[in-house]
């Protein structure tokens, strides 16, 4: 549902918006990539998240590493951040916005924006916040 919900924001096709919990395991994706697996064991269906560092999308991957490798735990990010790092020879900017209600609902929404787009309108990208 939260998948449908991000694939639904109309984000360029350069272009990711995902949600990870603080544990950084993969919750929804604007893109095409799954975010959970399934197994079957003993004719059971077991349905499981990936990390984010797992996924399929290498963006996805790259991001979350760098955001590992910047606040070494994601439960250190506790305010809206943009940051530019550099991934597979190009560069990426990224808006982290932390979402958390009184439900307990404790997650880390990336915005990924492609460097053209970024160039075009920078500010007034960076300063939308992305609306749940």
């Amino acid at each position: 549902m939260i998948d449908q919900f991000l694939k639904n924001l109309h984000v360029s096709p350069s272009a990711a918006v995902f949600a990870i919990e603080r544990n950084g395991l993969l919750i929804g994706a604007s893109t095409d990539q799954p975010t959970h697996t399934l197994t079957i064991q003993n004719n059971q269906a077991q349905l499981r998240q990936l990390p984010a560092t797992a996924s399929n999308d290498t963006l996805i991957q790259a991001t979350t590493q760098h955001l590992y490798s910047s606040f070494n735990h994601l439960t250190h990010v506790n305010s809206k951040q943009h940051l530019r790092f550099s991934s597979q020879g190009e560069q990426n900017f990224v808006s982290i916005s932390p979402f958390g209600d009184q439900y307990g609902l404790d997650w880390l929404i990336m915005d990924m924006r492609p460097p053209k787009r970024l160039k075009r309108g920078r500010n007034r990208l960076l300063s939308q916040p992305l609306k749940l």
